[in-house]
């Protein structure tokens, strides 16, 4: 892979495991506790056991503070522990130990970068930190996480200086409406290690000359990854050094970064096709430095109104190309447009898999033109099905025609229950696109606009 590399040394050499402390991790705590004041980074006091462990937790939670406590595991092993705070806007990082054989792995900062986010997510636009000044090690740790010293903050205790570190976060700007239905989602949800890994690389990839814009897409934008997920980013700018980046899938701490570079000379944003325009919509700004480009990336993702009625009537057509238009359609002429085919037209030919594959062909154009009528434009086919349900307008009794259509006998009787099952839904979305005025007077002239088949 030619161009510019990703500087492996602003992250982890592997990620590690972060996992919610539970009362049985109190005793381990402790350890840790003892062990950083042993070594002076921690605030001196008497023996720590794991009974004031949680005493100090249920204290640290009250008076409207929301307190969590992380366990650090690489290997299934724990390494060490870090706690944070929350309370309105302002976050802090209380305590971040790990063991002595951890160490000078760019572990620190890392984690430092993963609390922010964590914190971030929980509504926090400030975070602090103190550490004492002779911590060179977390020092350095929490300046490369992006922490800058808050003078006015600092104090001394125990005769030691504490130095008060601050950095304000705010939401990255999304692209388009949030869609609820990623947090349905189950599994280990490794979201915060990918913003983390996401804004270490950020940095990198501002700093080069001529690009205006990075944007998080996938699991940055979707707030849920897992073990398959990407860290998927895009640059959009111009000129050599951005066409230089490395495109493509790089590993970077033993994760997939997916970089995709846009050069805005060579693909303006009006010539982005549906793909780009739909990923792009559901990403955040990670980096921009012109605002009428945040704003016209903003404009070029919405769908609009010429343009949402030229593909319902495209998506209309290629349903009724498979014969699933609406029953009372089949052999008139409705909306300038003769419907000729019938939807069992493959059992006519004596074909009954083919018969099959053309309802699931049809169930997938039901779906989009769903997405199409609430005026978004359709996810990439592996989201569609588990994003439709989450749509403002539905037909009635979705989720039973969905069942119907997905998990009834692929024999001649199942046929013709699912067949029903999407024309019904393909009837009812008809119904409701009628009854708004929103379906064209001509579908077909309406589908030549935005056609590429019949582009001159």
């Amino acid at each position: 892979m030619g161009g510019i590399a990703f500087d492996s040394s602003v992250v982890p050499e592997h990620l590690p495991r972060v996992r919610h402390a539970t009362p049985e991790d109190a005793a381990l705590l402790a350890q840790y506790v003892q062990a950083g004041r042993r070594e002076g980074t921690f605030r001196a006091g008497p023996q720590v056991e794991a009974r004031s462990v949680l005493e100090y937790q249920r204290v640290a939670a009250t008076d409207g503070r929301e307190y969590h406590a992380y366990v650090i595991e690489e290997e299934d092993r724990p390494i060490g522990y870090f706690d944070v705070q929350g309370r309105g806007t302002c976050g802090e990082i209380l305590g971040l130990y790990l063991q002595p054989s951890s160490r000078g792995k760019r572990m620190g900062r890392h984690l430092f970068r993963w609390a922010i986010a964590n914190l971030r997510a929980r509504g926090c636009r400030t975070v602090s930190v103190e550490i004492y000044a002779g911590n060179d090690a977390s020092l350095r740790a929490a300046a490369a996480a992006g922490f800058n010293p808050n003078p006015a903050a600092d104090r001394t205790e125990d005769g030691r200086r504490v130095v008060a570190l601050r950095r304000a976060t705010t939401l990255w700007p999304r692209l388009g409406p949030d869609e609820p239905r990623y947090r349905l989602l189950s599994g280990e949800n490794l979201f915060l290690h990918h913003a983390a890994m996401a804004e270490a690389l950020v940095e990198q990839l501002a700093a080069v000359r001529g690009v205006q814009a990075i944007l998080g897409l996938g699991s940055i934008g979707r707030g849920f990854g897992d073990v398959w997920s990407d860290v998927d980013l895009a640059v959009l700018g111009t000129g050599p050094a951005v066409r230089r980046l490395p495109v493509g899938e790089s590993w970077v701490a033993g994760v997939s970064v997916d970089l995709f570079v846009v050069d805005l000379a060579a693909s303006p944003l009006d010539r982005w096709d549906d793909a780009r325009r739909q990923a792009v919509g559901e990403g955040v700004i990670l980096h921009c430095s012109d605002p009428a480009l945040a704003a016209r990336l903003r404009r070029i993702v919405r769908l609009r109104a010429a343009e949402q009625s030229a593909r319902v009537s495209g998506t209309l057509l290629k349903l009724g190309w498979l014969g699933f238009c609406p029953r009372t359609w089949v052999g008139h002429v409705r909306h300038g447009y003769l419907w000729p085919l019938p939807h069992d037209l493959w059992l006519r030919r004596g074909h009954l898999p083919s018969a099959h594959a053309t309802a699931d062909q049809a169930l997938a154009l039901a779906l989009q033109l769903l997405f199409l009528v609430n005026g978004r434009l359709p996810p990439d086919p592996k989201w569609l099905r588990f994003l439709a349900p989450g749509l403002s307008w539905l037909p009635d009794g979705i989720e039973g025609l969905l069942y119907t259509a997905e998990n009834s006998t692929r024999d001649d009787p199942g046929f013709a229950t699912r067949a029903d099952a999407i024309l019904r839904m393909v009837e009812a979305t008809t119904h409701r696109l009628e009854a708004h005025g929103e379906l064209a007077t001509d579908l077909y002239r309406s589908y030549l606009k935005l056609s590429p088949e019949y582009a001159v």
